[in-house]
């Protein structure tokens, strides 16, 4: 035994961590990787090669001061499960810290982000438990109109975005003010806006960390995005604002007609001084969540969509499989509905392997940092310190997944056809830890009534002639490059 009678302790407080641990890997500004990280245009590509290169853990030297990428799945439960409550304030970003986005629930932190999730999940309770039947109705009304869409247009290759986004829209429209698009909202609709955001978002926050003899050349280069990214998030906000404005002027305590009546009611139910003491107020809890919901559930319900008609035009022999099983369970002329789910379980296969094999949660859809000094796996990472957590590389995690680059819905299926909830653990389009998103079960609602119905009515193919291209533009959700296929009514 070693012998400590003549032993000084030396108090924590005076240790210093950065100089008891490895180096982390970096990106020196300036290097060729460096150059590759902040102007590369594939960026869930490009962090995913260096994680191979320097390893899951990296940092970046910027600007700002340096940047950590978490990659690899252990590394990234470690960071938002295990030390939730370390990683979990915004990064100190001037593009998280401007209207609207700083009044959004995810990128709050502390108390104000505990009263704010804690009411908005009651309000989404409240709203949704009693409305389950009348919410199926109305999406199976936007959904019949999508498919009356491409009836009547024939066998002609499209983009299915249009429309599964505008009639989205008007079923979110709905929930939130109780009324559908009517023909101005359809006039001024823009099926792209939404996304913008994504790619946009990325590389806002690589501008903000250049240095400022860069930034011109960068502007030059990404300016367009960046641009876009601001307008449609502000257009968006003004858009829920005006809404709520309108919903308020005959709002009666205690009747309650649509999500915006609860989130009205959810405000009022916090006294002043918890507001003032926490900073929140209607602008977050009415608006900021009101905007989420039109933006994440608008943006991530159709881009999951286009995606996953892409996917059934691709791998026709799973499409059958998925219609099979759709004709088998619901029948041929009846709508598939969410009691139909529990005995769909290829079709929900093919679901999770889509988001999955797309990677359409790329990285959280904001920048986190640590709140206080911290080890991840022995590496040193101080108080304030932004990380960039790699989604993409989950889904590309040969420990997980065998085969991962190969596309196989049969991975999320046990072997004796039921859906492996082991499986589905493993991935979280949804995100993970503390701050995954509140609406997933919403979420994951849209995708799979849209996608059932869809496929129940519709048999997808590629045009004669062209090769499958699933190519994402990259940004926090990946979005499809390009989609170009044929809807055969079944």
């Amino acid at each position: 035994m070693k012998n400590t009678d003549s032993a000084v302790a030396t108090p924590a407080a005076h240790l210093d961590l950065n100089k008891l641990t490895p180096t982390m890997p970096t990106l020196r500004m300036g290097s060729d990787d460096w150059q590759q990280y902040m102007w590369g245009e594939d960026y869930h590509l490009i962090i995913n090669e260096f994680a191979k290169k320097y390893g899951n853990i990296y940092a970046v030297e910027t600007a700002k001061g340096p940047l950590v990428v978490l990659s690899g799945y252990d590394y990234v439960k470690d960071a938002l499960v295990t030390q939730n409550d370390v990683f979990n304030i915004r990064a100190d970003f001037e593009i998280l810290q401007i209207s609207p986005q700083k009044h959004f629930l995810e990128l709050e932190a502390g108390p104000a982000w505990s009263l704010h999730r804690k009411v908005f999940a009651t309000a989404m309770r409240d709203y949704f438990a009693p409305r389950w039947p009348q919410i199926e109705d109305w999406m199976t009304t936007e959904i019949n109109d999508i498919a009356a869409v491409w009836k009547a247009q024939g066998e002609v290759p499209f983009d299915p975005n249009r429309e599964v986004s505008v009639k989205l829209a008007s079923f979110l429209h709905k929930v939130m003010f109780d009324d559908r698009f009517g023909d101005m909202e359809k006039q001024f609709f823009d099926e792209q806006s939404l996304s913008w955001l994504p790619n946009g978002f990325i590389n806002s926050v690589r501008y903000e960390l250049m240095n400022e003899e860069e930034k011109t050349a960068y502007y030059a280069k990404y300016g367009v995005p960046i641009e876009k990214f601001s307008g449609n998030l502000n257009a968006l906000d003004a858009y829920v604002t005006m809404n709520v404005e309108r919903r308020k002027l005959d709002y009666q305590a205690g009747e309650f007609r649509d999500l915006c009546d609860y989130l009205i009611a959810a405000s009022d139910s916090i006294d002043d001084a918890s507001k003032a003491e926490v900073g929140i107020g209607d602008r977050e809890v009415i608006i900021g969540s009101l905007t989420q919901v039109a933006g994440a559930g608008g943006g991530v319900g159709a881009f999951a969509m286009r995606w996953a008609l892409l996917y059934l035009a691709c791998y026709p022999e799973y499409q059958r499989k998925v219609q099979e099983e759709l004709d088998r369970v619901v029948g041929k002329g009846n709508v598939a509905l969410q009691q139909h789910k529990t005995d769909l379980p290829y079709t929900q296969a093919f679901i999770s392997e889509v988001l999955r094999h797309c990677s359409i949660t790329a990285m959280p859809a904001a920048n986190y940092a640590a709140s206080q000094d911290t080890l991840i796996d022995g590496y040193f990472i101080a108080a304030g310190t932004p990380i960039a957590v790699n989604n993409y590389s989950v889904t590309r995690d040969s420990t997980l997944w065998d085969e991962p680059d190969r596309f196989d819905p049969a991975r999320f299926l046990e072997a004796n056809g039921e859906l492996s909830k082991k499986q589905q653990g493993k991935a979280f389009p949804f995100g993970i830890g503390q701050r995954r998103c509140l609406g997933e079960n919403f979420g994951k609602y849209i995708i799979h009534t849209l996608f059932a119905q869809l496929a129940h009515q519709f048999e997808f193919r590629l045009p004669d002639g062209v090769e499958p291209n699933l190519k994402a533009i990259s940004g926090v959700f990946l979005v499809p490059e390009k989609v170009e296929i044929i809807a055969k009514a079944r």
